[in-house]
């Protein structure tokens, strides 16, 4: 018992490793997304246009000079305008949160690139696996052709059996052509995907899919409200309005302006200090209104997106589960090899004849192929449900 009890705690291991593996390659090909770090320079660059915003108003300087029958005057006078101290932290306070907001919302982006990725990949081993098995029916044929020119030489088969495996091999090598086709375009779009970089190798080492699994109904509610981008980013909007409430109840303070000025007049130098306010009786009208308005909006919109993708992974889960179940009934039949040996023991014993094996091979690699497309399914139907591990 405990012998079994290791063994599965390594296998478990073995799965999320590979698992791991597979996200890890996918998370470095969106680190070289173009489209990616085009959006976090802008991104990085709107909040440096926030920050602007917290500066301290310019230096003023002013100078005049009149002269009359009297004599010449002039003064020079420099002040500085400053808002309510309290005001500068708060600004500050809010600007972070817009800014973290800000780059939350890239996330949204980078999901769906990480999950588009994820799906390419996805689809290269469907091709790759729709390639092993035309090439072992192509193997199986080129060996069956060898046997029957041999037989043909010796007058114990008839040309018609040569042409019958002919025919079969172009049909498979058109297939495997068509194959070799869809795999050639999925490297030119995971090679986009990957910033132009070259991306054989990774096409080379990618085999088989991911071994994600089906969590639970409140696994996955759970991970919605924790982790899904949109989502968090109208909740973290809602507290930056918060927090400019708090900014705006400051912003109705008056601001201060302190200055020094030189006069000269009538041949003679005045020096004096020069204190204003500025009462905020219209410039902060309707801020706190507009801002508990967007609060709303963002918080509605937050409870929103929850629900709705709440009724999306749970329609995919509920796919995913049909497929497993399709699966696990194809597989024990489609992956027991005793089926084309059988037929091929029949054939070399004179049992059946060369068109039915033909034909009987042709019916089990059909609902192989079909087995392979519902693995296919099966594997991005998963990709879908466990988008946010992605993000991890």
């Amino acid at each position: 018992m405990r012998k079994n009890s290791i063994i599965l705690i390594l296998l478990s291991f073995a799965f999320s490793l590979s698992a791991n593996n597979f996200d890890a390659t996918v998370r470095q090909i969106a680190l070289n997304n173009t489209e990616l770090k085009a959006l976090s320079s802008t991104t990085e660059g709107t909040i440096s246009s926030l920050r602007t915003e917290n500066n301290l108003s310019d230096p003023e300087v002013d100078y005049s000079h009149v002269w009359g029958s009297a004599g010449a005057k002039w003064d020079l006078s420099v002040s500085q305008s400053l808002r309510w101290p309290g005001l500068y932290g708060s600004r500050a306070k809010t600007i972070g949160a817009e800014s973290d907001a800000l780059r939350q919302a890239n996330e949204s982006r980078r999901l769906e690139i990480l999950l588009e990725i994820k799906l390419t990949l996805i689809k290269i081993v469907h091709v790759k696996k729709q390639m092993a098995l035309l090439t072992r029916q192509l193997t199986s044929i080129e060996e069956l052709n060898q046997k029957y020119q041999k037989s043909y030489s010796a007058g114990e088969s008839t040309l018609l059996d040569i042409n019958k495996l002919k025919i079969e091999r172009i049909g498979y090598e058109h297939k495997y052509d068509d194959c070799r086709v869809a795999l050639d375009n999925l490297e030119s779009e995971l090679k986009n995907l990957n910033g132009g970089n070259d991306v054989k190798g990774i096409i080379a080492e990618i085999n088989n899919y991911p071994p994600d699994v089906i969590l639970s109904e409140d696994a996955y509610k759970s991970a919605i409200n924790e982790n899904d981008p949109e989502a968090k980013y109208n909740s973290m909007m809602a507290n930056v309005e918060s927090l400019r409430l708090r900014q705006v109840a400051k912003e109705s303070l008056p601001d201060l302006k302190i200055g020094y000025k030189h006069v000269y007049e009538l041949c003679d130098h005045f020096n004096g200090l020069s204190v204003g306010i500025t009462l905020p009786f219209f410039s902060a009208r309707n801020k706190k209104i507009a801002a508990t308005t967007r609060q709303n909006a963002y918080n509605i919109t937050h409870d929103y997106i929850v629900d709705s993708r709440s009724v999306e992974i749970l329609a995919e889960r509920k796919e995913a589960i049909s497929l497993k179940q399709q699966l696990d009934k194809y597989s024990p039949v489609i992956n027991d090899g005793s089926n084309i040996a059988t037929l091929r023991k029949a054939l070399d014993g004179g049992q059946i004849s060369l068109l039915t094996y033909i034909q009987e091979v042709n019916y089990f690699v059909e609902a192989e192929n079909e087995c392979i497309e519902i693995e296919y399914e099966y594997a991005s139907a998963l990709a879908r449900l466990n988008r946010y591990s992605l993000l991890q």
